[in-house]
């Protein structure tokens, strides 16, 4: 098992406590999310004429775009490539779905890095408090459906040293938008350099992943 040193994590919450510690906070607008009145209930989406329409909204370095908020759960849509180097941290289960090509989904178990290969077509359950990072390649789209947070629990944003693997730099702040926060702590620890240094072997982590020549099969 590979040893972990605990790092002091940094908490956000507010978006008044995001812009306190330097993150850009934008509340999402009505165009974000489809479903926005959870009292009417809206026909069902076809997601390969959205796709077709919307495509370019799933941008770097998350990709993913709110198609349902309301009822207890997010429900998103997400392309490739992403740009992502962090593990997320949820309290929370966390459901996959591959629409179109296959995607890696990087975890960490036990103290152990495994990649989990979702293919097109299979779904998947993610338990909760994996570390796990999604990678995503080009010309993919899955679905992911995240429950609302219970009050007091905290995701995090966590990023290893890929030298020595030990925690670089944590980051946890109640979850509130998807849509949003996420890709507010990427750019934030991309922008940090001290962030990003390992304080045991002092390799300055990556903003962004070795891009992959296709997707697994």
């Amino acid at each position: 098992m590979i040893g972990f040193r605990k790092r002091p994590r940094q908490l956000l919450g507010t978006p008044k406590q995001f812009k306190q510690i330097g993150f850009h906070y934008v509340k999402t607008t009505p165009s974000v999310s489809i479903l926005q009145d959870y009292s009417i209930m809206l026909p069902p989406i076809n997601l390969q004429a959205w796709l077709k329409e919307n495509r370019h909204l799933l941008q770097p370095p998350v990709n993913n775009y709110c198609l349902h908020r309301g009822n207890g759960a997010t429900t998103m849509i997400v392309g490739g490539p992403n740009e992502r180097t962090d593990y997320h941290i949820n309290g929370t289960p966390e459901w996959f779905y591959q629409l179109e090509g296959a995607m890696t989904l990087k975890v960490v178990e036990d103290g152990e890095f495994k990649d989990i290969i979702i293919r097109e077509g299979e779904v998947f359950m993610l338990s909760p408090n994996v570390p796990h990072s999604p990678c995503r390649y080009a010309n993919t789209v899955g679905i992911v459906v995240e429950q609302d947070r219970p009050k007091g629990m905290l995701d995090s944003l966590r990023w290893y040293c890929e030298k020595c693997k030990e925690i670089v730099y944590e980051v946890s702040f109640y979850m509130e938008d998807l849509g949003t926060q996420v890709k507010a702590g990427i750019e934030a620890f991309e922008s940090d350099m001290d962030a990003r240094t390992c304080k045991n072997c002092g390799t300055v982590a990556q903003i962004r992943p070795e891009k992959p020549s296709a997707a697994p099969v």
